[in-house]
């Protein structure tokens, strides 16, 4: 189990714990309601643009970028490390739609829904389910942690800024959310963690490709196919 994994998996199961469980993410959700206005009108065009739709269109050009990148590689049957393109591309794409996948099956509501923000429900478990609402963990915050794809293509040095910029894009972007009352903080905080364990998960399925190299602080170095890495080797990072 590498550190991604534990990380993201321990955060996940606290985050929702303290979601549902506890009385915080009401008592912050308070702060950004003010005679009976959300913080940031959703409908605002300049915020909405900014902070909704154009991380957004960056996600989806990134996505094409990086096809294009790969078809073009290949074409010209150019030297590159193929796995770690097809690990980037392949969390970009999957890590947003298992998202909403697992939001899709957590009944729960949002801020604005509740009768303590001026919402039609009370917000139980049981009324959110009759009702078909699902507000957890937050899909658009997915937007920026999806960037953690970055990860796979960037020099050894650099992954673990990669994963904090990502981590911190999301929070970012999910806090336009909370402002306009479509999320509580922990949606946004549990979907950084979601997004850290299932970098882990891709880290550990990269590793079992059994290409092994020489220990580097930024190049790829040369790759050879050998067995299980000994004493002293890195494994496909």
């Amino acid at each position: 189990m590498n550190k991604y994994i534990f990380t993201g998996a321990i955060g996940f199961v606290l985050t929702t714990f303290l979601h549902f469980f506890t009385n915080f993410d009401i008592t912050m959700q308070k702060l950004f309601f003010h005679k009976h206005q959300w913080l940031i009108d959703g409908e605002e065009p300049f915020a909405r643009f900014w902070f909704y739709q154009m991380p957004k269109g960056l996600v989806a050009l990134l996505g094409v970028l990086l096809i294009a990148w790969l078809i073009k590689k290949i074409k010209n049957k150019e030297a590159f490390d193929k796995c770690n393109g097809i690990m980037a591309l392949s969390y970009l794409l999957l890590f947003p739609w298992l998202t909403n996948v697992l939001k899709s099956h957590i009944p729960q509501f949002c801020p604005r829904d509740s009768a303590l923000f001026l919402g039609p429900y009370v917000g139980t478990f049981f009324e959110a389910l009759q009702a078909g609402m699902h507000c957890y963990p937050g899909a658009h915050a997915s937007t920026g942690m999806a960037f953690a794809s970055m990860y796979f293509l960037v020099p050894t040095n650099n992954k673990k800024w990669s994963v904090l910029g990502a981590c911190s894009l999301c929070q970012v972007l999910g806090l336009y959310q909370v402002f306009r009352g479509a999320h509580f903080i922990t949606d946004n905080v549990a979907t950084m963690f979601f997004g850290v364990f299932f970098l882990g998960v891709m880290i550990a399925i990269r590793t079992t490709k059994g290409i092994h190299v020489r220990p580097h602080t930024g190049t790829q170095g040369s790759l050879r196919r050998q067995g299980p890495p000994g004493p002293g080797t890195e494994v496909c990072l």
